[in-house]
C-alpha cells in the first residue's frame, strides 16, 4: 500500500511540476522524470512479485505472466537483458543521442521510445492495482 502511495505522489508531483525547467529542453526533461518514474515502477512491481510469488502464481496467474514476460531476455543491438531493462535503456540511449544531437529525427524517436516505455509503464501499474 505505501508503494502505491508513493507512486501515486510520484505521478502528482511530475504533472504539478510541469516539464520544463528555465534552462532546460522540455522533452529531456520529461524524459529523465519518465524514465525514473519506469524505473522505479518496474522495479517495485517485480520485486513484490517476487516475494509473493507462489500466493500471485495462484491468486492472479495474469500478474505473474506479465512479470515474466519482464525478466524474458531480449537481445537488443547485440546486448542481451531482461525486456524491462531493455524499454528503460532503449529510452536512456534514445536519450542521450537526443542530447548530444537534438535532430527532429532524434526527437521524434525519443518520443517514440518514450511512449513505448509509458506503455509498459501503465500495464505495470495495471498489475500492481490487481494485486490484493
Amino acid at each position: 500500500m505505501k508503494t502505491l502511495i508513493r507512486l501515486s505522489l510520484c505521478l502528482c508531483l511530475w504533472f504539478v511540476t510541469g516539464c520544463v525547467t528555465p534552462t532546460g529542453d522540455s522533452v529531456v526533461v520529461r524524459s529523465e522524470q519518465t524514465i525514473a518514474i519506469a524505473y522505479d515502477t518496474l522495479d517495485t512491481f517485480l520485486k513484490l512479485e517476487h516475494d509473493n510469488q507462489a500466493l500471485i502464481k495462484a491468486k492472479v496467474p495474469e500478474v505473474h505472466k506479465f512479470a515474466e514476460k519482464l525478466r524474458q531476455s531480449v537481445t537488443v543491438g547485440g546486448k542481451t537483458q531482461p525486456f524491462g531493462v531493455s524499454v528503460i535503456q532503449s529510452a536512456l540511449d534514445v536519450k542521450n543521442a537526443y542530447k548530444r544531437n537534438r535532430t527532429p529525427e532524434n526527437k521524434a524517436s525519443l518520443i517514440s521510445a518514450l511512449a513505448a516505455l509509458e506503455s509498459v509503464v501503465r500495464e505495470t501499474q495495471q498489475h500492481l492495482t490487481s494485486i490484493k
